[in-house]
């Protein structure tokens, strides 16, 4: 029996009289374990959503894609691009709408072999994309579609890659794409003045 000092401590996880020594018969609470990132991860962003989508385009990287959809394209046996847009298009199944495999399924299906972007297109399409969010801030209005950033920079002289276009899902609205280039043209040209503090009351509404 303990010695009822009230001096107790915890140790190892167990109640222990540091008087006597005696464990003490008493739950111990445990602090369960709570997940968090790894210092050396960098936290998810629209930039870095940018560039695996912009990635996807000539399948460099692998989206993960449910059995049941890949055995649902392999059994439809398309012979182009096109017919693989048409059935995800078609499809009522939400997990089958996967545009951003358009690339990989045409690559594994129909043994297409995509060129990538060299290094120095990709880092162009990075610095429009920072430009972007940077006139975004300052618009702070509806963040453009990635679909349609992704799109302008393809057709951009400087990339110049219409071939990779077809693996895009491209946006239909014509008023959000008038609205995109109205508000964010200039974002695609090699220079673009950034909005300061002194500027700011030129937003436009």
């Amino acid at each position: 029996m303990c010695c009822d000092n009230p001096r107790v401590v915890k140790d190892c996880g167990f109640y222990v009289c540091i008087n006597c020594g005696t464990q003490q018969n008493k739950s111990v609470f445990i602090m369960p374990s709570v997940y968090a990132r790894m210092p050396t991860r960098p936290p998810y962003s629209r930039r870095k959503r940018f560039l695996k989508l912009l990635h996807n385009v000539w399948a460099d990287r692998l989206p993960r894609m449910k059995n049941a959809f890949v055995q649902a394209i392999v059994a439809s046996k398309p012979s182009s691009v096109g017919q693989i847009l048409t059935f995800i298009k078609s499809s009522k199944d939400r997990d089958f709408k996967r545009y951003d495999c358009l690339s990989r399924l045409s690559y594994e299906i129909l043994n297409r072999r995509i060129p990538p972007l060299t290094t120095t297109q990709i880092k162009f399409c990075e610095g429009v994309f920072q430009r972007i969010e940077v006139k975004h801030r300052w618009l702070r209005k509806t963040f453009p579609a990635y679909s349609f950033i992704i799109e302008m920079c393809l057709r951009h002289r400087f990339v110049a890659r219409l071939d990779l276009i077809e693996y895009l899902h491209l946006l239909k609205c014509p008023k959000r794409r008038a609205m995109y280039m109205r508000e964010y043209s200039e974002c695609f040209t090699r220079q673009t003045p950034v909005p300061t503090a002194q500027n700011r009351h030129t937003r436009p509404h």
